[in-house]
């Protein structure tokens, strides 16, 4: 049997309410050679029926349940079983435009050698049926400054989803598992593997945001590992691509900040290692940070308020971002 051209990895778990809008999304697509893996995580509601009748109506469709292990192991497994030359993530609680496959494909073999292929995203609210915003430019670049533009937040950022990559290039990447902020501590190691890169502005991926999102949880040691998995991204970026060095700590503070204010919010001393930590990085780095071009002129006004004292910092940070205050 032929290998289909795009493996299209679906983790699902416990999503009854969204996984048949973002079957149905995939299989209406105009680009029709795919196969979609389809990863029940051991699903305690509807979700491994749903996707169970999904693969009857549609030969492309292969279903895996597993035993819970969370969406990084759900992703590994998907790639390890992936058949596709090329291949796609997209969140089952997500869904993609009809043309979303065609565009990334046509991105990635306009030329030889590409091995990655990046289109924008819009982010939508749970009850919308979004339409996708045009491509305006697209371009050829290298992984340099792909990994430049994510930094940046261009286009994806960091997300797994909203991009087509050769499969090639997860013969030796996987997954963190059982931690979260899973994207954001393995992209920058796929990217690391680019030579040469395809950028398209058109915004075909629709994310959906839900209040009881992670970004929206109580602060923990495990949310707060996101200050660790920054300090390993930078330190990576600035080893082998020094020139970016501005814009990786711009995104290191922006990911510090939000951790600073969840444990002022949280006022919980079980954090003050974190505090400190974060504190002292900024303290540290001032200088480069408020000289940067890189560094947005909010964040650089939370880092002035920061030097101020914390309380200064949590009522500026909570006045402009915050959804609690700082007392």
């Amino acid at each position: 049997m032929e290998k289909p051209l795009i493996s299209v990895i679906v983790p699902a778990y416990n999503v009854e309410k969204f996984i048949g809008k973002c079957i149905d999304n995939i299989l209406r697509q105009s680009f029709k050679d795919f196969e979609v893996l389809l990863i029940d995580d051991g699903a305690k509601d509807s979700t491994p029926e749903i996707c169970d009748a999904c693969a009857k109506k549609d030969s492309r469709i292969k279903v895996y349940h597993k035993e819970n292990g969370g969406l990084s192991d759900a992703r590994n497994y998907g790639i390890d079983r992936m058949q596709g030359k090329y291949v796609t993530f997209i969140d089952s609680d997500d869904y993609v435009d009809s043309g979303y496959f065609e565009y990334l494909y046509g991105l990635i073999t306009q030329e030889e050698d590409i091995q990655i292929a990046i289109c924008g995203k819009k982010s939508v609210r749970e009850d919308e049926n979004a339409s996708p915003d045009p491509e305006t430019f697209h371009e050829i670049i290298t992984g340099e400054r792909a990994v430049q533009k994510m930094l940046c937040g261009h286009g994806s950022g960091h997300s797994a989803w909203g991009k087509l990559y050769s499969a090639d290039l997860w013969k030796t990447v996987r997954y963190p598992k059982g931690k979260i902020y899973e994207d954001y501590a393995t992209t920058y190691r796929v990217m690391a593997l680019v030579d040469k890169a395809a950028w398209g502005n058109a915004a075909m991926y629709f994310y959906v945001q839900h209040i009881e999102s992670i970004m929206h949880q109580k602060c923990s040691r495990r949310s707060l590992s996101l200050v660790d998995i920054a300090d390993e991204e930078t330190e990576f970026i600035v080893k082998k691509w020094p020139a970016l060095k501005q814009e990786a700590l711009a995104r290191k503070v922006t990911s510090e900040l939000k951790c600073l204010q969840n444990i002022l919010n949280a006022k919980n001393e079980e954090f003050d290692d974190y505090k400190q930590k974060i504190v002292e990085d900024v303290r540290r780095h001032k200088g480069e940070l408020l000289a940067s071009k890189k560094v947005a002129l909010k964040t650089k006004i939370k880092i002035i308020a920061l030097l101020l004292g914390e309380r200064t910092f949590g009522f500026i940070y909570n006045l402009n971002d915050g959804d609690k205050k700082y007392l």
